[in-house]
């Protein structure tokens, strides 16, 4: 669902949103927030792989 939802523009920006604020609650834990979206840690990596801004959104979360 996630991957689907990534490839519509329309729901893309609210996808990245909803991720960027599991990442944020989580402290950048790509596997905590997989687990509070619902979705695979494989899905979860992904996503981080492909989105270059939520990747370094996570390293600097888990950074602090």
């Amino acid at each position: 669902m996630l991957r689907s939802t990534l490839a519509d523009p329309l729901f893309k920006r609210r996808a990245i949103a909803e991720i960027a604020r599991a990442l944020k609650k989580h402290g950048g834990n790509a596997t905590h927030a997989a687990v509070d979206l619902g979705v695979s840690i494989r899905t979860m990596r992904r996503v981080l792989a492909e989105e270059p801004s939520l990747k370094k959104l996570a390293e600097r979360e888990r950074a602090r």
